[in-house]
């Protein structure tokens, strides 16, 4: 179980995904307890950055709306690592030109 433990729940928090940039995203942060909303993928870097960069979030779960019941997939930790070195690659990049 994560941090989105039911459907009900996901559309208390949601309402409806406006596009495809639009994940759910979930977590513990030290500050402020169990934090769940909708994020665009800016906003959704900014957590991921504070979730890898030992920052104050402790653990993440997110969503992306799907096809199928429950109609949201969730991504693995392992694609979310994935974004967020693609994204800090990118930034890299961008200051050494």
């Amino acid at each position: 179980m994560g941090i989105f433990e039911k459907d009900v729940e996901l559309r208390g928090v949601t309402g409806s995904l406006c596009t495809e940039t639009d994940y759910l995203v979930g977590y513990y942060d030290s500050k402020n307890g169990v934090i769940r909303e909708s994020c665009d993928r800016r906003a959704l870097i900014s957590r991921l950055t504070a979730y890898f960069e030992g920052g104050p979030i402790e653990s993440i779960q997110v969503l992306r709306e799907s096809e199928e019941y429950p109609f949201f997939e969730e991504i693995s930790n392992e694609k979310l690592r994935e974004m967020y070195e693609s994204h800090k690659k990118d930034l890299e990049q961008k200051v050494s030109s």
